[in-house]
C-alpha cells in the first residue's frame, strides 16, 4: 500500500503541474495573443459577479483520506500501517489578485488499521498560499500542526504539501484534491525513531460567504 500511495503522490503532484501550465496558457497566454491579433482585449478576463465570486470569504468542508503511517526504528525494525480518515473542517481564504492566502482547522476520526492500531482521530491547523491559473481554479502549497490521538496519548506533528481546488461555477460548492506529508515528535517515540505519514485527501467545500468580486486580477 505504501508503495501504491506514493505512485498516487507521483501523478497528483504531475497532474497538478499539467492542469496548472495548462489553464494558465489556454485562460491567460490565450487572451493575450487573441488580443494582439485585433481579437477582444485581455479585460475579458473580467470576472461575472454573479456566477465567479471571488475567493475572500470563509466556508465548511466534508473530507476524506487514504493515509498510510510508518515508523523506521533502523533496518531491520519497522512499521507499516493503512487506514481511512473522515471529517470536517472549517476554512477562511483571502484574495490578492492572483494570489489567495488561507487558514483552516479540520477534525478527522480514523478507519481501518490506523484505528485498530490505536489511533483515533486527529486535529489539524493549516495555512495555505496559491496563485489562480484560471478565475475558478486554485494551485496551492499547504503546512499544517497536527495533533494525533488515541488509547490515552497524543503525538504533535508537522506537514507540508498541496493541492489543486476548482468552483463549480453558479454554486457555493468547490472540489479540492491534495497531498500531505507529516513528520511526528521523536521523543515519543525514541531518538532513532522516525515517524511520518502520507494522505490523500479529497474535499468537498462549501462557501458561506464570499467577498463580491471585480476581476481575476483585482479582488478590491
Amino acid at each position: 500500500m505504501q508503495d501504491l500511495l506514493k505512485n498516487r503522490m507521483v501523478q497528483l503532484i504531475a497532474l497538478i503541474a499539467a492542469a496548472a501550465i495548462a489553464m494558465w496558457y489556454f485562460g491567460v497566454i490565450g487572451k493575450a495573443r487573441a488580443a494582439d491579433k485585433g481579437g477582444k482585449p485581455v479585460a475579458g478576463v473580467v470576472v461575472d459577479n454573479n456566477t465567479y465570486p471571488s475567493w475572500t470569504g470563509f466556508g465548511v468542508d466534508v473530507h476524506g483520506s487514504l493515509a498510510t503511517g510508518t515508523a523506521d526504528f533502523g533496518a531491520p525494525v519497522n512499521l507499516s500501517v493503512d487506514g481511512q480518515m473522515a471529517g470536517l473542517g472549517a476554512f477562511y481564504n483571502h484574495q490578492f489578485g492572483v494570489l489567495v492566502l488561507g487558514a483552516d482547522v479540520n477534525y478527522d476520526r480514523m478507519w481501518g488499521d490506523l484505528h485498530s492500531f490505536g489511533v483515533d482521530y486527529a486535529l489539524s491547523i493549516g495555512l495555505r498560499v496559491g496563485l489562480l491559473p484560471s478565475k475558478t481554479t486554485l494551485v496551492y502549497a499547504r503546512g499544517e500542526w497536527i495533533r494525533v490521538s488515541g488509547s490515552g496519548d497524543s503525538v504533535d506533528g508537522w506537514g507540508i504539501g498541496g493541492g489543486i481546488e476548482t468552483k463549480i461555477a453558479g454554486t457555493p460548492v468547490s472540489l479540492a484534491l491534495e497531498w500531505m506529508h507529516d513528520w511526528f515528535d521523536k521523543d515519543k517515540f525514541g531518538p532513532s525513531a522516525d515517524v511520518t505519514a502520507d494522505r490523500i485527501t479529497g474535499r468537498v467545500k462549501f462557501d458561506l460567504y464570499n467577498k463580491p468580486a471585480t476581476s481575476l486580477f483585482a479582488d478590491r
